[in-house]
């Protein structure tokens, strides 16, 4: 299997929800380069990165340890 999921993020500070979309955006072409399936897209709007304690995170960690997908792609 190939099931991917995309973790898409910003924080409140200069960035906004096109900075989300610019990011599924990118990672829905490197899946559909490397024939990933992508099976959900977890997104945590004005939330921090210097933590995990955000919603979507955590709920793709849990997905994860259920072996929901195999592969998680997020821009850098």
């Amino acid at each position: 299997m190939n099931n991917a999921v995309i973790y898409a993020r910003y924080s409140s500070q200069g960035q906004n929800e096109q900075s989300i979309e610019g990011q599924v955006r990118i990672c829905t072409a490197y899946a559909e380069n490397k024939g990933f399936t992508v099976v959900k897209t977890y997104m945590d709007k004005a939330r921090t990165g210097t933590n995990d304690n955000r919603p979507d995170f955590q709920k793709m960690i849990s997905d994860a340890d259920k072996g929901a997908f195999q592969h998680i792609i997020v821009v850098t």
